[in-house]
C-alpha cells in the first residue's frame, strides 16, 4: 500500500484493512495484557514504524487530521510519525499537544517519546526541557508520564540531570 498519498475518508478506511491482514495473534493476546486494551489488531511495532515513516515523508498532515480512531495501532503510527518530522520543535510541541488527549496508555506514551529524537538537539534542549516540566504538572497521568519519560529520556546530561531528578522526585501519581 502507497502511504505516501492525501488522506480521505476511503484512503483511512483502506489502512484499517490494511492493518488488519498484518495481525499477529499471538502478539494481539500478549500486547493487550500489558497494555490493558481490547482495542488492538496486534501489529509489531517494527511493522507500525515503517508505515509512520513513509506517511511522514507525504501528506502526514491529512492523516493526523483524519485520524480520530480509537484503535491502538493507528493512535501509535500518528505517535511515531511525529518522530520522523523534520519541523521546529515548536510546531512539533503544537501536534503534541494534540496527540496527548488520545493517549490512555504507557506503551502509547514510552513508544512515541522514544521516537522523539528532536528533543536531543541541543538547539531544541531548552524549549523541551520547559515543555517536559509543563507536562509534568498536568492531572492527567499519561499527559504527566508523557513529560516524566521525557526527562528521563532526553534530560538526564550534565546541564539537565540534577534539575530533572529534583522534579521527577517530586512528582506523586
Amino acid at each position: 500500500m502507497n502511504f505516501q498519498i492525501t488522506w480521505d475518508q476511503e484512503k483511512y478506511q483502506e489502512l484499517n484493512n490494511y492493518l488488519k491482514t498484518k495481525q499477529d495473534l499471538k502478539y494481539q493476546d500478549f500486547h493487550g495484557k500489558i497494555i490493558n486494551s481490547n482495542n488492538l489488531i496486534g501489529i509489531r511495532t517494527n511493522e507500525l514504524k515503517k508505515i509512520a515513516k513513509e506517511i511522514s515523508k507525504g501528506d502526514y498532515q491529512s492523516f493526523i487530521k483524519i485520524n480520530n480512531c480509537n484503535l491502538y495501532e493507528l493512535t501509535m503510527i500518528e505517535g511515531f510519525i511525529y518522530g520522523y518530522l523534520k519541523i521546529n520543535i515548536q510546531d512539533l510541541i503544537t501536534y503534541l499537544n494534540n496527540y496527548l488527549e488520545k493517549i490512555d496508555n504507557w506503551a502509547l506514551v514510552d513508544l512515541t517519546v522514544s521516537n522523539l529524537k528532536i528533543f536531543k538537539q541541543k538547539e531544541n534542549q531548552e524549549i523541551g526541557f520547559k515543555y517536559a516540566k509543563k507536562l509534568c504538572k498536568n492531572k492527567n497521568t499519561w499527559i504527566k508520564r508523557f513529560g516524566i519519560v521525557l526527562l528521563l529520556n532526553y534530560y538526564l546530561h550534565d546541564i539537565y540531570i540534577d534539575k530533572t531528578l529534583e522534579l521527577v522526585s517530586k512528582i506523586k501519581t
